[in-house]
Order: structure tokens, then C-alpha cells, then sequence
């Protein structure tokens, strides 16, 4: 288990970035800058504190696989319905209420356990 609590708002600088792993800290929120990484394909962030995600998180338009497992996660931004070409959510653990923003002539593979329905 690692003690990282925040990711910097500079890491969307890194205009190249395509690959975010930030898997077992204590992480609560991503950062709004992380939505100008346009080349980033995959977020891990399982078994984090994360307990939302960006609104513009719809703005990852490479974006192919998000997995979020294993945090506090309630609602998922409707941006996320936007993203073409995702392949694969993973939100095991997580707490999420209501509708799941996903388009529904997109391919997806959801994974949504939570410990009620193990």
C-alpha cells in the first residue's frame, strides 16, 4: 500500500501521457487538469479514496479502459457517455447510484460488483 493523497494538477502538463496507474493510495480526486491529457487511453485507480470523477472526464476521448474499482465512487459524470471507443469500466466496489452514463452502441465491458451482490 502506497501513501500518495493527491495527484498533482501539474500532471496535465504531460500533454503525452497514455497511461495513468495510481493503483492501492489514498487518493480522493483526480484533478480537472487530467482531462487535457487528450492521448490517455487507461486510468487505473483501484483501491483509492476516490469518491468522484472529473465533469470533464468526457473530454478523454482516447480513453479505452477506466478502472476505478474499489472506492467510494456514488455517480459517474454523463460526460462519460461521450467517450467513442471505450472498452472497458470497471467500478467493482463502488458504491454507484442511479443510471451508468454509457452509450449504448459502444461496445463496453462493465464490471460493477459491490459488496451487496458478491
Amino acid at each position: 500500500e502506497n501513501l500518495l493523497k493527491d495527484i498533482p494538477a501539474s500532471l496535465g502538463k504531460c500533454r503525452d501521457l497514455d497511461k495513468i496507474y495510481f493503483m492501492s493510495n489514498r487518493i480522493r480526486r483526480l484533478p480537472d487538469t487530467i482531462c487535457d491529457l487528450r492521448f490517455l487511453e487507461l486510468i487505473y485507480l483501484n483501491k483509492n479514496e476516490v469518491d468522484q470523477l472529473p465533469e470533464r472526464i468526457g473530454d478523454l476521448q482516447k480513453l479505452k479502459y477506466l478502472h476505478i474499482g474499489d472506492n467510494h465512487i456514488t455517480i459517474l459524470p454523463p460526460s462519460l457517455a461521450t467517450i467513442h471507443g471505450i472498452k472497458s469500466i470497471k467500478l467493482k466496489n463502488n458504491p454507484v447510484i442511479g443510471e451508468l452514463p454509457i452509450n449504448e452502441q459502444e461496445e463496453v465491458t462493465l464490471e460493477i460488483l459491490t459488496q451487496a451482490n458478491v
